[in-house]
């Protein structure tokens, strides 16, 4: 610009040092930055971590990568991070990650994380991810932790195991578990997944607590008469067990009548699927007395979904109408057994007129019980095939 123009249209560039903006202006530079940046800033000074802590940042939900073979560098990414700027940036070649999962709380508080572990088959596990495990840093804000390979040891095991809580996810995908392995902890939590479940028995499953929402098993060693054990737990037992259930399975070496002997079941004809349905039959109070089987067929596997619900005559239109079917199926078979039992009595007695009259009395009121039970279940259309109960879906 010529110097004879007024000094005022002189175009001057002037710095002003972040640290000295008013607090507005700051947070509103602040909320401009990239993530990184403000985790930088925070920690320059007291003045700056503060600063930061007024912007009242939303948390976030990071994901970290950790390699086995490669324990010194470490993927920190969010949602923001995969979509502006990729995560090659973000590869962090670091010897504490601990540390900047601390920052990343400093800066925004409350944020999560998910870390993913690829652990390679190695004689034992890499000495820093143990030492990744025991930080506190993962004890607070990890709430999900995933498991990739690796052939570990009972203590190696301990050690993701001891980090499980109600509100931690833990997912071991194609880890190899010790048959003998067993856990106090194994299936605390909300979601519990094990893709290698070859360890766990079906006594472990009758053990859950009704807290566990969630459990997911891959590989196992559960056959027709294991789910048999399971399913009679949940009809003759005290307490309910997990919210949901599901076991992969392979078909060819499921015996469904063997499965089901025994139980008193109907079953949902429903979009060319039969589910299969159970309820409790003592007289103990049970928060979700009723449980629904299903088969789901993939290209690759079969799974076995199990569910158990509560009644609510509000709720679910055929869910209710199953819980009232299988009460009066109940019925039915317990008359049909007392019935058969006074039948055997009265041929016993045969000629004996006057000891026979009360039995046969006895046996004239469960027929006509028996007939009105039979008539309701006809209302409900149920039919049987091969002697098991079954209905269609209502429309």
């Amino acid at each position: 610009m010529s110097s004879w123009l007024p000094s005022f249209l002189h175009k001057k560039e002037t710095k002003f040092p972040l640290p000295k903006l008013p607090d507005r202006p700051m947070k509103n530079v602040l909320q401009l930055m990239d993530d990184m940046e403000i985790i930088k800033l925070s920690t320059l000074s007291k003045k700056m971590s503060k600063s930061v802590g007024k912007c009242d940042f939303k948390p976030l939900s990071y994901q970290v990568d950790v390699l086995d073979r490669d324990p010194d560098v470490f993927t920190f990414f969010n949602e923001r991070w995969i979509s502006n700027v990729g995560l090659e940036s973000r590869q962090l070649a670091i010897p504490d990650p601990a540390h900047i999962i601390q920052l990343i709380q400093t800066a925004f508080p409350d944020s999560q994380f998910l870390i993913t572990m690829v652990i390679s088959k190695t004689d034992s596990l890499n000495f820093k991810i143990r030492d990744i495990l025991l930080t506190d840093e993962v004890k607070k804000y990890c709430n999900k932790i995933i498991v990739h390979g690796g052939a570990l040891t009972v203590n190696e095991l301990d050690l993701f195991i001891n980090l499980r809580g109600l509100n931690r996810e833990l997912v071991f995908d194609k880890t190899e578990f010790p048959l003998e392995y067993n856990h106090f902890n194994a299936f605390t939590g909300t979601n519990v997944i094990y893709e290698d479940a070859r360890w766990i028995k079906i006594s472990d499953l009758c053990g859950l607590e009704s807290s566990t929402e969630n459990l997911n098993l891959g590989r196992n060693l559960f056959y027709s008469k294991h789910y048999n054990e399971l399913f009679k737990f949940h009809v003759n037992g005290d307490r309910d067990i997990c919210t949901h259930i599901q076991i992969d399975c392979v078909e060819s070496a499921l015996n469904f009548e063997k499965m089901f002997e025994g139980i008193v079941t109907l079953k949902v004809e429903k979009a060319g699927k039969t589910d299969v349905t159970m309820i409790h039959t003592n007289n103990i109070t049970r928060k979700r007395p009723v449980m629904g089987i299903s088969f789901k067929n993939t290209s690759k596997k079969t799974q076995i979904c199990i569910q158990t619900y509560s009644i609510n005559t509000e709720g679910n239109e055929l869910q209710t109408k199953c819980y009232n079917i299988l009460q009066k199926l109940n019925k039915k078979t317990d008359l049909e057994v007392e019935l058969k039992q006074i039948e055997t009595i009265e041929y016993a007695l045969r000629g004996q007129e006057e000891v026979l009259k009360p039995i046969q009395a006895k046996k004239t009121k469960i027929t006509k019980e028996l007939k009105n039970v039979r008539e309701e279940l006809w209302e409900h259309a149920v039919y049987s095939v091969d002697g098991n109960a079954r209905i269609s879906p209502l429309d």
